[in-house]
């Protein structure tokens, strides 16, 4: 690996690959998008040899390909051997955690998932945090990850459990772009290069976002007018693509936890046209 800005090299396309490209940049890291067939092709070959680091995005790259890839001597990062299970809308907590090579890890404030009518919240968990941050750092260095996972936990019973994990960046995740002094994706690429890890902490004492998905055909620009001017803090971000039957975010932080919640419920239900008002 070149010491002077070295090169990255994504094996897929999308929203995610672009979030993490804008970070990259802001380091100085070279990043390239490779937009072929994903095969065992020599055009896959040539791509892989000309960036010192290779990661994909999601699971859409076949385990098997990126075996090969690394039997062939090129550095493939997270392992092909992690892969994403579990579904995260389906556990009661989520956790972002990152891990580096040699073995330093963070993890972000551990977000409670609420079901709010078509949408869904997740607001900074407000139980015991540092136990469930303990939990996610020890299967993080368990299962040997690098980057950044997406850990959901389930918190009901006596004793939490993991019970669904995706690899890399996710949109679940996303808050952190606003929310954090260290995003995902900044972190994901500090992780990568095995640089030291950023700072994790809030930018406020909570942070509160929430999923919308929008009436079919609806116009989720003109939204906007109403809600940026009740409340100029918020955050609002359209995926271009649908994460299941989400559309975008909203986000807001601050100290007091249940204002917060409040907001982003009703610009949830402005933006899904539950409310006109």
């Amino acid at each position: 690996m070149r010491e002077n800005f070295p090169s990255l090299g994504l094996l897929n396309d999308g929203y995610q690959a672009k979030a993490l490209t804008l970070s990259a940049i802001r380091l100085g890291i070279t990043v390239d998008i490779y937009r072929g067939k994903l095969r065992d092709s020599e055009e896959l070959d040539n791509f892989v040899q000309s960036s010192d680091l290779v990661t994909q995005i999601g699971d859409e790259v076949p385990i098997s390909l990126l075996r090969n890839l690394q039997a062939k001597g090129n550095l493939v990062r997270p392992s092909p051997e992690l892969r994403s299970f579990g579904k995260p809308k389906e556990s009661n907590v989520q956790i972002l955690v990152a891990r580096s090579p040699h073995g330093q890890a963070s993890t972000w404030r551990p977000m409670d998932v609420i079901q709010h009518g078509q949408g869904i919240v997740l607001s900074t968990n407000a139980g015991n945090s540092e136990y469930v941050q303990n939990i996610a750092l020890s299967y993080a260095k368990e299962i040997q990850l690098i980057g950044v996972a997406l850990f959901g936990m389930n918190t009901a019973g006596t004793a939490p459990s993991i019970d669904s994990m995706v690899i890399g960046p996710t949109l679940w995740g996303e808050w952190s772009s606003v929310g954090a002094r260290t995003s995902q994706y900044e972190q994901h690429l500090r992780a990568l290069f095995d640089l030291p890890l950023g700072d994790t902490q809030t930018l406020s004492r909570n942070v509160v976002t929430g999923f919308f998905a929008g009436k079919a055909g609806a116009n989720l620009y003109r939204p906007y007018l109403h809600l940026m001017a009740r409340n100029p803090d918020l955050k609002f971000e359209q995926y271009g693509s649908e994460l299941e039957s989400f559309r975008g975010q909203v986000t807001a932080h601050g100290k007091v936890l249940l204002d917060l919640n409040s907001t982003i419920e009703h610009a949830l239900d402005f933006m899904n046209g539950v409310i006109d008002e």
